[in-house]
């Protein structure tokens, strides 16, 4: 199926609009308008105006939803930078709080107070550019330097010590490990939505995935995309293992 052209996509959208606000009018609900705004993506898009009621929406160009700030080019560049922001903070209370943070409980202060902040929802997100790949990589390089015991090692071997991958890593762990659930029907969603398995098996395992061609870089770096190279170099014991702790075990043999 070809692009939808951008006179039907606006009216169905429109569409989609008007029966939301006539849902809310009958059951009396109140909507601030002033926080309903329109992203409008894509080169060629004609970024046609939208109304909710009597309402125009207002165009911006990024807004934040459950946590992911999402932006109209979806570089991801802006959330790398607020999430940056937020683990730096994070991290000067762990330095206000601790004169030192003694190596056996890095793992847990780290993996508690800092991770968590710059891998909340990275499936979706997962940067592509160098700049904003090394900014949240710039975040765990500072948290390590907060043992006194790794004082004057390499990032690389502060990492080995304290048995931490890089962040870079970990998303593509992750990546991954969302594959085998989607495939495996661990989450209720209909994985033929997600890829098509490719059934020649000359070549590659029995869950091989056909790999569609995108024109767009930051189209081509979703995570519908981006896994499936990493995916298919996966052996075969691997993809079809019985469980996901099976899974992440045989995965983490293969690093």
């Amino acid at each position: 199926m070809g692009p939808v052209p951008n006179g039907e996509a606006h009216t169905g959208i429109q569409k989609d609009l008007d029966e939301m606000h006539g849902w809310v009018t009958t059951w009396k609900l109140r909507l601030n308008y002033n926080k309903c705004k329109v992203l409008h993506f894509g080169y060629h898009n004609a970024c046609q105006p939208y109304t909710l009621g009597d309402h125009d929406l207002a165009t911006g160009i990024e807004e934040r939803d459950l946590g992911v700030t999402i932006d109209a080019d979806l570089k991801w560049s802006s959330h790398c930078a607020l999430i940056a922001k937020k683990a730096n903070q994070r991290l000067g209370m762990l330095r206000r709080t601790f004169t030192s943070i003694p190596l056996k409980a890095f793992g847990t202060v780290y993996k508690t107070y800092v991770r968590p902040i710059l891998e909340y929802g990275n499936v979706l997100w997962s940067p592509y550019l160098a700049k904003d790949i090394n900014l949240l990589e710039k975040v765990q390089r500072r948290a390590t330097r907060l043992v006194p015991e790794l004082k004057g090692l390499s990032y690389e071997d502060r990492l080995i010590r304290l048995n931490l991958p890089t962040l870079e890593k970990r998303r593509r762990r992750g990546d991954l490990i969302e594959t085998y659930k989607i495939l495996h029907n661990l989450y209720d969603v209909d994985k033929n939505s997600f890829w098509t398995l490719r059934h020649d098996q000359r070549r590659g395992h029995s869950l091989t995935i056909f790999k569609e061609h995108r024109r767009l870089r930051n189209t081509s770096c979703f995570f519908t995309h981006r896994v499936v190279n990493e995916w298919n170099r996966l052996p075969e014991d691997a993809v079809t293992a019985v469980s996901l702790n099976s899974f992440k075990n045989r995965l983490d043999k293969l690093a």
